[in-house]
């Protein structure tokens, strides 16, 4: 356009190259739209889990009766696993208190290798959809 102004003659790499920077831009508007659209999409769903599990923790929502604990202890999954390349100074209840978002975590064993070491963990949890995050991990 400019060219156009100031020669009088059309110069047709600009208007290609204008072309393409507003395709760009589109391009951009729609990946911005379908992120926020993802992304809503991700808040929600991580409240209906949230709340979930809220429910699985709630005591007024389990009526206590004889059955009550074996039912609990029926629901509750032990996942055990090995840590691996551990950095040594790390404490073995830093581990624990990471693991705490999936589920009560023991530390069965440790063993040290040169600066590393690894950790044998049991998690015992009532959050399926956590554990099963964990597990494919």
């Amino acid at each position: 356009m400019l060219e156009l102004l100031e020669c009088s003659t059309t110069d047709y790499g600009t208007d290609e190259v204008q072309k393409q920077i507003t395709e760009q831009e589109l391009k951009q508007t729609e990946e911005i739209e379908e992120f926020i659209e993802n992304r809503h999409k991700e808040v929600i769903a991580k409240e209906v889990i949230d709340s979930l599990v809220q429910d699985e923790k709630n005591p007024m929502m389990i009526p206590f009766s004889e059955g009550t604990l074996s039912a609990i202890l029926q629901k509750s999954k032990v996942y055990n696993f090995t840590l691996w390349d551990i950095p040594k100074d790390v404490q073995v209840n830093r581990i624990r208190h990471c693991l705490n978002f999936y589920g009560k975590a023991t530390i069965v064993q440790t063993q040290e290798h040169g600066k590393t070491k690894a950790v044998y963990v049991q998690l015992t949890s009532r959050a399926t959809l956590r554990l099963e995050a964990l597990k494919k991990a």
